[in-house]
């Protein structure tokens, strides 16, 4: 009895804390409808329906860090319950996972340091214009979500590939899921996907993926036809360790 009234009170507290999802954020920042263009500076985010298409150019020579901190400003302009979402999606992982307390964020610093100098301005930017959620900071927000395969290790995608005469037209032909959690109640990922396409000088590259995260969970190089993704290995019997980690 005792068991089922423990789970009884961990599903009442994980309804109690969901997010409210994006129509509803709008509703209470009164909005009638959802925001279909927002832009400053070299950002440019569009909600289209399905997922939102974000634009970061670059070739206005714009720095990494100002990058971040325009890019911050439109997502909270076009999802002002981004943090919200967010942060109750990775306290649901945290807590499938069993990662309590401040298991995630000290992990995050220890990974910090580590990361490329470009990708930590960007995200530093990012960091700087939110506030936080009632259970992270606002800079856990960021790199946290920015760090997911890092921190929690809850994923595992696949793909496969043919080429010669094993592909029907005979060019190379790959494939790849994405076997990412999503949410356990509100599916708080899906409310954030994004397909976000990155503009340098010479070359133009997509990540697909949500709002806010910069990392490469999918990417295409426009320019040379590549495409990589992440294939997260399963290393939940391991001890977790963050030495030459740098997403």
């Amino acid at each position: 009895m005792k068991t089922l009234l423990k789970f009884e009170f961990f599903i009442l507290a994980f309804l109690f804390l969901l997010p409210c999802g994006p129509q509803e954020a709008r509703a209470q920042a009164g909005q009638d409808k959802p925001l279909k263009k927002i832009t400053e500076g070299g950002v440019t985010i569009e909600d289209i329906g399905p997922y939102y298409f974000v634009t970061l150019d670059y070739t206005q020579g714009i720095s990494p860090r100002q990058m971040g901190e325009e890019y911050g400003r439109c997502i909270l302009k076009v999802e002002p319950d981004y943090e919200s979402i967010v942060g109750y999606y990775m306290f649901e992982i945290a807590t499938l996972e069993g990662l309590w307390g401040s298991t995630i964020p000290e992990r995050y610093k220890l990974i910090k340091p580590q990361l490329d100098p470009f990708f930590r301005d960007e995200l530093d930017g990012l960091a700087s214009v939110m506030k936080g959620s009632w259970s992270w900071n606002h800079e856990e927000i960021i790199y946290c979500f920015n760090l997911i395969p890092d921190l929690f290790r809850t994923n595992q995608c696949s793909a496969f590939g043919c080429w010669g005469d094993a592909s029907e037209n005979g060019k190379n032909v790959a494939y790849r899921t994405l076997d990412w959690f999503g949410g356990l109640f509100a599916h708080e990922l899906p409310a954030l996907q994004s397909v976000t396409r990155i503009k340098y000088s010479g070359k133009t590259i997509y990540l697909i993926g949500a709002l806010g995260n910069l990392a490469c969970i999918t990417g295409i190089n426009l320019n040379t036809g590549i495409m990589a993704g992440i294939l997260d290995a399963d290393v939940s019997g391991t001890d977790y360790g963050a030495q030459s980690c740098s997403s």
